[in-house]
C-alpha cells in the first residue's frame, strides 16, 4: 500500500538510483511500475498527464528511459531552460507583457524533453515527451486559424478552439486585446500540448464526481470492510462504464452512466 505519512513525506514507495528525482516524483514512477505491461501497442507503454508538482526534465527523462511517456505544466525549479525562465519571471513582474499565441519552444540538452513556453491568459511553461515541436511560421498559423472550424488540426501539433476573451478587468486583458479586438470570441490556434492537457487533467476529480453521484451508500454498523467493499465495488462500476465510453469508436460519448448501470442489471 503506497501512502503519505505527515513528516515523512510517501511511504512504500523508494527514489530509483541515479534517477536525480525526488521522492515525491518517485511517486509517480512507483504507481506506474504497478500498471499491466500492454499486450500490443506503440513503443510507449503508458503516457502520464501531471500537474507542476511533479513534473520536471529529470522525471521525464527517466521516464522515457523505462518506455512512459509524461506531458504536464512546470515550474520555474523544474529544470525548463533559464530562457522560458526568464520570460516567466519578467511576466510576473510586468517588465514584459508578450502577445497572446506568442509560442518558444526547444528541447533539453538530452534531446528527450520537449520544452515549452506559450502565452495564454498567463505564461504557461510545459515538458512533454509525447508531442512535436511547432514549425509553422505565426503569420501563416494567423491566417489558417481564420480558415479553421474549431476541432480542426493546423499541422500536426496546433488545434483550432473556439476561445473566449478575458474580460476588461482581467490582468491579461491588454495582453489579448491585439488578439481579439472588439471580437467576444475568436476561432484561435493553441498547441495540441496545452488542448490535450485542459481535457486530460483532473480525471481524479472526474472520478470522484462520478462516485458521488451514483454511490450506493449503505449503513454500516460493524466492519469496516464493508465500507472498503462498497467504495472498491463502486469503482469497478465507473471505471467499467468509462471504458465502455470509448468502445467501439465512441470517444468518451457513452449512453450515460445511469443508463449504463441499468443496462447492466438488466
Amino acid at each position: 500500500m503506497l501512502y503519505h505519512q505527515n513528516g515523512k513525506g510517501p511511504v512504500n514507495s523508494k527514489v530509483p538510483k541515479d534517477s536525480g528525482i525526488n521522492p515525491t516524483q518517485a511517486v509517480v514512477v512507483t504507481l506506474l511500475q504497478t500498471l499491466p505491461n500492454p499486450p500490443t501497442g506503440p513503443s510507449l507503454r503508458y503516457c502520464v498527464w501531471l500537474d507542476n508538482l511533479f513534473v520536471s526534465t529529470k522525471l521525464f527523462s527517466y521516464l522515457r528511459n523505462l518506455g512512459y511517456g509524461g506531458a504536464g505544466t512546470c515550474r520555474t525549479n523544474s529544470g525548463i531552460c533559464q530562457e522560458f525562465v526568464d520570460k516567466k519571471k519578467a511576466e510576473q513582474a510586468n517588465q514584459r507583457i508578450s502577445r497572446w499565441g506568442s509560442l518558444w519552444q526547444a528541447p533539453t540538452e538530452n534531446n528527450l524533453v520537449l520544452q515549452t513556453a506559450w502565452k495564454d491568459n498567463n505564461l504557461v511553461l510545459f515538458l512533454s515527451t509525447i508531442h512535436y515541436p511547432i514549425e509553422i511560421d505565426p503569420e501563416i498559423v494567423r491566417i489558417l486559424q481564420a480558415q479553421t472550424k474549431p476541432g480542426n488540426l493546423i499541422g500536426q501539433e496546433l488545434i483550432v478552439q473556439n476561445r473566449r476573451q478575458p474580460r476588461a478587468t482581467s490582468t491579461a486583458a491588454k495582453s489579448v486585446q491585439a488578439e481579439f479586438g472588439d471580437a467576444v470570441r475568436k476561432n484561435l490556434a493553441i498547441p495540441c500540448v496545452i488542448d490535450e492537457y485542459n481535457h486530460k487533467m483532473g480525471q481524479v476529480d472526474l472520478a470522484d464526481q462520478y462516485r458521488a453521484g451514483n454511490p450506493g451508500l449503505r449503513r454500516i454498523r460493524r466492519g469496516g470492510w464493508h465500507a472498503l467493499f462498497r467504495f472498491l465495488f463502486n469503482t469497478v462500476l465507473v471505471n467499467s462504464y468509462l471504458l465502455s465510453s470509448y468502445a467501439d469508436g465512441k470517444g468518451g460519448r457513452g449512453v450515460g452512466q445511469k443508463a449504463f448501470r441499468k443496462e447492466l442489471i438488466s
